[in-house]
């Protein structure tokens, strides 16, 4: 999909910008923060979910990108308080019966998930009301919500960062993000100029993180050294993974699919990063040549079919696979594969001798701007990012066991080694650049890779350009 704006976009902008004129004479969005939206509580049924029809509101030919100054903000004056052992003993009679609405993707819709939502009105008296939203067109419609006045409580930013700045509020007057419970490495990399816009907890379950996925039962059946088994042995390398690759080949089956893109964030050079203290992106392109060099030579060695994808490794005949940890839960990526046989690992930890990271496209949570229930959406974000609750609730969003313990271990990787995050979305939004063209460079000869990365470095540059005047335009 190309990024530039379209003419049905600019007809979108156009309707932001009566919504806001419109609105300039009425009642400001100055109002307390702990003034809530009064809805109904089910005392004895302890049910806090409703829902409504998907937003659909610019929904067609729409961007992620919208005008700044569009938008409103709720005052947000004191800290909750989350202290003690129970972190909800102390929320105010005042909140219960008020509905935090929630503007989501889908998945935290999904029927594990609605559980934990479940346990938290019957723990809070505060009611959720799940909003499912457009992915590709999030932004551009939370913010008509936020100028119509009828904005959403809690939000999400995944993949849309920068673009979730213009509909966030800053949190950090909210919650205490000195709390180990939160995970730094997000709150570091959402905060611009003093402000805080988003949040995850340090070890939930919505993190975006890449893992490697692979058939455990056809490593055994052919007496193949696994990834597992390299990861135990403290050599999970990208040359002990390509070994992998060719002794599945030499079995009879497809080898395996890494993501050059993942690689690249992995080994220290994401194609477009972001540097939290200057509030500036860069793009990396001569140094990630090498990861495009990897995946182009998987494909030259037929140890990887372009035409396959995810869904293929459900049927048993790929090794491995680097996805997100998506794949990893009950309703994700590899949700029809036989469970028993599907194990995971955490990315390989070094190549060509130096030391990797786990790699990650950024997922977090933050309060609308417009927010009329900021104080019940931080419970519930304190909540629902908190995976106790979710083992309390009975709510079970992992594919397996395994899978789940595969998963806090890249998580724990990830707090040891550190995290290199991945905004490839970013620069698609700024430029010409698809996915696909990008893609297409690892499924080229391996000695292309450098002159076609280097043929978007003018695009790349001026996309960012672009992307470092949005985010000072709008903080």
């Amino acid at each position: 999909m190309k990024k530039h704006i379209s003419k049905i976009v600019a007809l979108a902008m156009s309707v932001l910008m009566v919504l806001t004129l419109g609105a300039c004479g009425g009642k400001t969005d100055n109002e307390s923060a702990v003034s809530g939206i009064i809805g109904e509580f089910d005392d004895e049924k302890g049910n806090g979910i409703t829902s409504s029809d998907t937003q659909t509101s610019g929904s067609k030919g729409g961007t992620n990108s919208v005008s700044s100054g569009t938008v409103g903000e709720t005052t947000i004056t004191s800290e909750v308080d989350l202290s003690g052992k129970d972190p909800f003993a102390n929320i105010p009679s005042r909140l219960r019966g008020t509905t935090v609405t929630f503007a989501h993707f889908g998945d935290e819709g999904s029927s594990e998930y609605q559980k934990v939502i479940n346990a938290f009105t019957a723990k809070t008296g505060i009611k959720v009301k799940l909003i499912p939203y457009d992915q590709d067109t999030y932004v551009s419609t939370v913010a008509q919500q936020i100028v119509a006045r009828s904005a959403p409580d809690v939000i999400i930013c995944n993949e849309i960062f920068p673009h979730g700045l213009e509909i966030a509020q800053p949190i950090q007057k909210l919650l205490d993000l000195n709390d180990d419970f939160w995970d730094k490495n997000v709150t570091n990399m959402t905060t611009i100029n003093g402000n805080t816009y988003y949040l995850n907890s340090l070890n939930g379950v919505w993190h975006n993180i890449d893992m490697c996925f692979y058939n455990e039962k056809l490593f055994k059946d052919n007496n193949i050294t696994s990834p597992g088994d390299y990861y135990k042995r403290g050599q999970w390398t990208y040359e002990n993974l390509r070994k992998c690759l060719e002794q599945v080949v030499k079995a009879g089956k497809v080898g395996g699919y890494v993501d050059p893109k993942m690689m690249a964030a992995s080994i220290g050079a994401p194609l477009v990063s972001f540097d939290a203290k200057t509030g500036k992106f860069s793009q990396n392109l001569t140094k990630a040549v090498s990861a495009f060099q990897y995946c182009a030579t998987n494909i030259e060695n037929k140890l990887w079919d372009i035409a396959l994808w995810h869904r293929n490794f459900e049927n048993g005949t790929i090794g491995l696979y680097i996805q997100s940890a998506y794949g990893a839960k009950y309703n994700g990526w590899f949700s029809g594969i036989d469970k028993s046989i599907i194990n995971a690992v955490p990315t390989p930890q070094s190549y060509q001798g130096k030391a990797c990271k786990q790699s990650e496209s950024i997922r977090a949570y933050g309060i609308s701007r417009g927010s009329k229930n900021p104080e019940g959406a931080a419970y519930f974000l304190r909540w629902f990012l908190d995976y106790s609750n979710y083992k309390s609730a009975g709510a079970n969003v992992f594919l397996s066991d395994k899978l789940e313990n595969a998963y806090f271990e890249t998580l724990n990787r990830a707090s040891k080694e550190g995290i290199s995050y991945y905004f490839n979305r970013a620069i698609y939004d700024y430029t010409a650049v698809t996915a696909d063209d990008i893609k297409h460079i690892a499924e080229a000869p391996s000695a292309q890779a450098s002159g076609k990365l280097a043929s978007y470095t003018n695009e790349f540059d001026a996309g960012v350009k672009k992307i470092n005047e949005k985010i000072k335009s709008i903080t």
